[in-house]
């Protein structure tokens, strides 16, 4: 059976995490059919399959479907036609829901309204009558 795949790492995205490896330095004589990846959520203490069987030599595989904000152990093995061997070292990783960006359209200020009044409204009233302002007020 092929040794244990080495160097497994991860990068963590929105509800996935992307696993690369190297392929086992022995193979056990036969070439690598595929991988079995697996996982856990209590540190190593128990595991799951995620994928019985990659059905690939790539060394690289997505696993989706997590929990962002949860912590994920993953281990894998290689199978070639004699079976499969030992699982490699462990790699934990968390995902992590992409940065939110903000933006701001016209529609989300507040409005503001400027007047301008005509420039002959604007000018200041020069009586014409020898002093007499419009609309006098009449004390009776």
């Amino acid at each position: 059976v092929p040794g244990a795949p080495s160097a497994l790492a991860s990068t963590p995205s929105d509800q996935s995490v992307a696993l690369a490896w190297d392929a086992p330095a022995n193979n056990g004589g036969r070439s690598i059919t595929g991988y079995r990846i697996e996982r856990s959520v209590d540190g190593g203490a128990n595991w799951s399959v995620v994928m019985a069987d990659t059905a690939s030599a790539n060394t690289s595989a997505t696993v989706t479907g997590l929990l962002n904000g949860l912590t994920y152990a993953f281990r894998l093995a290689a199978h070639n036609l004699r079976g499969t061997g030992p699982v490699s070292a462990t790699v934990q990783t968390q995902p992590t829901a992409p940065p939110t960006t903000t933006t701001t359209t016209l529609a989300d200020q507040p409005a503001t309204t400027t007047t301008t009044q005509p420039e002959e409204e604007n000018e200041e009233y020069e009586p014409q009558d020898g002093g007499i302002a419009p609309n006098p007020v009449w004390v009776g």
